[in-house]
């Protein structure tokens, strides 16, 4: 049974960027709730030193202020994490290999190594070399390349058969003359007369004027008094 490479490398992915979504969820809430548990403490200290002493407390509370607004930004980088992740895991379960390379970068990993847990970071490090292999060969396939213009074809010259030149027939021959008729008996026979001049034979019809068109010379047509190229197939 035929296996896909590229669907076999993404599968080998799947499970290590669910968990590196799984835990990148996890993170988010602990920083929020680092973030709040920090605010609280801060408005808790802060009632006490207002009632009890209140000239040392500003020195004390600056580092309160610290304390609760680094886990809102880690926070806030850790869903930019999860987003990614997010994406990265849509795309490797509808099969876009070029995608999935794309998006699970060393860049991300280790964002997600210092923002996102240390196990969000090493499972997406990990799961890059499937993502990277199932990207190459997806991309040597010819999947996810930007298609370029189509080649150009020349088109097939257009012949065009000239029609042939109008041919001539020759002349038919003169008739005969016919035959002298006999003397009658009796008679003297008058002088005989000279024969017939046969006609002459009937010339080949001028030449017309050139065609515009082709060139050829035309023909003339006494029924419409006219000059026609059979070339052309037109009149002058």
């Amino acid at each position: 049974m035929y296996v896909d490479p590229v669907k076999s490398e993404l599968d080998a992915s799947e499970t290590l960027i669910l968990i590196a979504w799984i835990f990148s969820i996890l993170t988010i809430v602990a920083f929020v709730l680092w973030g709040l548990s920090a605010v609280a403490s801060y408005l808790a200290i802060s009632a006490l030193c207002n009632a009890y002493t209140a000239g040392t407390c500003p020195y004390y509370l600056g580092g309160y202020i610290v304390w609760f607004i680094v886990p809102f930004i880690f926070a806030v980088l850790d869903v930019f994490v999860f987003l990614k992740v997010h994406e990265l895991r849509n795309a490797v379960k509808a099969g876009d290999a070029v995608k999935a390379d794309t998006i699970n970068s060393v860049m991300l990993g280790v964002i997600a190594l210092i923002f996102a847990g240390v196990i969000s970071g090493i499972l997406l490090l990990i799961s890059r070399e499937h993502t990277v292999k199932a990207g190459q060969m997806a991309r040597a396939r010819g999947y996810g390349a930007t298609p370029g213009p189509a080649p150009y074809v020349a088109a097939a010259p257009t012949v065009i058969m000239a029609a042939p030149a109008p041919v001539y027939a020759a002349p038919p021959p003169a008739a005969a003359p016919p035959p002298a008729a006999s003397p009658p008996p009796a008679a003297s026979p008058p002088p005989a007369a000279a024969p017939a001049a046969a006609p002459a034979p009937m010339a080949p019809p001028p030449a017309g004027p050139a065609c515009p068109r082709c060139g050829r010379p035309a023909t003339f047509v006494p029924q419409y008094n006219r000059y026609f190229c059979y070339t052309c197939n037109q009149y002058l």
